[in-house]
């Protein structure tokens, strides 16, 4: 549907400039008469059949490809009629492509904010189903979505659509309590891990929400993820991954020695999140190094993709990490207030959100919060993401 609307807007542009051209050109009166009004009359009918059928259509493959099927059609129509040489189209229309770059990127991404954005919920505030600065974010098999709240210190569940279902815990340092939750993750029998900053450690709930246990974690254990392997977890503070058994049990850390960032290949500078693909690949979003990095399920280095920037591809302060089932790869990129899109091996597919407060927009960093934080994709290819700035979590369908 985006590509449709550019194309839209591009056509209008040519027509207006095909307009100016033949009034500026010496011709006959007559010619003039015959042309121009042609050529304006049928640019304000393509123009508002095209508004109506962008608004009625939905943004899908077929739904696109129709609308630029038609407006090629009509974009010949008008041509012929304003009766313009071949080298008089080819200037009008490298005139109107010149003029209008930039605002078609701008039309182009709000176009797809608009397009993807599907919902969002929270709002600043210590209620039920409020947020303040929520960090973690997951999926359970049936849609809910669990939210952690790094200020309030509580869990939330909610339905797919932001709907308050339950409570998880509270403030404290007892069992099923929390001192600022950061990453949330839930296994294949829908228990829900929490990686919480202050008390070090992982607390696992039944999927009712009941407490069963807890394990030791790190200083400053963030981002962690889940599989039939064990558990992951990132230490930003240690610059470390830590790989657990199914028991709790440490297996092993990346790359092996703490408090000793670097920039090499599975080397980290304030890791932070994580997930795993279908294959038990485990990638991670290695902040301070404006990269994502990957591994197999044993901490074997396998790839990297990302440098700082903010063209397409590059990062500022990447944080949240998630996988689809397709195994595309979405990646909070705060500092740049967006999430971007790759397939698997990092090749870039695309991009939305910008800087703001509206809808499909994200918070810029607060102090010492990221703007935005985690990010999840259920079943059904949602992606959910914590506008952490913004007290909000968004809802978007890629």
């Amino acid at each position: 549907m985006k590509k449709a609307l550019i194309s839209a807007l591009v056509l209008i542009t040519v027509l207006f400039a095909i307009t100016c051209k033949k009034k500026s050109t010496p011709v006959s009166p007559a010619a003039t008469a015959a042309n121009t009004p042609n050529v304006t009359a049928t640019a304000q009918v393509m123009a508002t059949q095209t508004v109506a059928y962008l608004q009625t259509a939905g943004p899908s493959a077929q739904a696109t490809a129709t609308a630029q099927s038609v407006q090629a059609t009509q974009t010949a129509v008008v041509l012929q009629t304003a009766g313009l040489t071949a080298q008089e189209t080819s200037t009008a229309l490298a005139q109107a492509q010149q003029e209008t770059a930039t605002a078609l990127v701008q039309a182009q991404e709000t176009a797809t904010e608009t397009e993807m954005f599907i919902t969002a919920w929270g709002g600043n505030g210590t209620g039920n189903g409020q947020l303040s600065i929520p960090y973690g974010v997951a999926v359970d098999s049936s849609g809910n979505v669990y939210v952690a709240d790094n200020n309030l210190s509580k869990v939330q569940e909610f339905n797919s659509t932001g709907t308050f279902i339950k409570l998880l815990g509270s403030e404290g340092t007892g069992n099923g309590q929390f001192q600022m939750p950061a990453g949330m993750a839930i296994d294949s029998s829908g228990n829900i891990y929490v990686a919480e900053e202050s008390n070090q450690r992982i607390q696992i709930f039944s999927s009712t929400g009941a407490y069963k246990t807890q394990w030791e974690g790190t200083q400053g254990i963030v981002g962690i993820a889940v599989n039939s392997n064990g558990v992951y977890f990132s230490d930003p503070g240690y610059e470390v991954m830590v790989e657990l058994n199914s028991s709790g049990g440490a297996v092993t850390e990346w790359p092996g020695s703490a408090l000793n960032p670097g920039s090499g290949n599975g080397q980290f500078n304030a890791p932070v999140g994580v997930a795993l693909d279908s294959n038990g690949n485990v990638y991670v979003a290695d902040s301070g190094n404006n990269r994502i990095q990957v591994f197999n399920s044993t901490g074997t280095y396998i790839t990297q993709w990302g440098s700082a920037g903010s063209g397409n591809g590059q990062f500022n302060a990447p944080v949240g990490i998630a996988v689809d089932n397709s195994g595309n790869v979405y990646v909070t990129d705060s500092g740049n207030c967006r999430v971007q899109e790759f397939n698997n091996t990092g090749a870039y597919l695309a991009q939305w959100g910008s800087a703001g407060k509206g809808n499909g927009q994200f918070g810029a960093a607060n102090g010492g919060n990221y703007g935005m934080f985690g990010i999840a994709c259920n079943n059904s290819g949602y992606v959910y993401v914590a506008d952490s700035s913004n007290s909000r979590i968004e809802m978007f369908r890629p």
